[in-house]
């Protein structure tokens, strides 16, 4: 499969995918070190590691400070280039394919 870049866009346009766990805003100090914990644990697992290469993903895990980091500066750079390019949605609800 052709990089976009390949196909003539803009890097600006790259986009590398990612999921994470996210907690309610109140949740407890405690709570958050330990899910960081076994998630961690879990996220360097060979099964868990062969699994995510399985379905075509790069496993790495980032700890919440660094996931918030990631998360703040993905939002500010795709609201950047949407303002840049003007795009809108139009609609209440964006619609998915069936």
């Amino acid at each position: 499969m052709p990089l976009i870049s390949n196909l003539g866009y803009s890097d600006h346009l790259k986009f590398s995918g990612f999921s994470g766990l996210l907690a309610p805003v109140r949740t407890p100090r405690p709570i958050l070190e330990t899910l960081d914990q076994v998630f961690s644990v879990a996220a360097r697992k060979p099964a868990t590691l062969a699994r995510l290469r399985q379905i075509d993903t790069l496993p790495s895990y980032l700890n919440p400070a660094e996931f918030r980091a990631h998360l703040i500066s993905s939002l500010a750079r795709w609201t950047a280039i949407t303002n840049q390019l003007d795009l809108r949605l139009d609609g209440e609800t964006a619609q998915h394919p069936a």
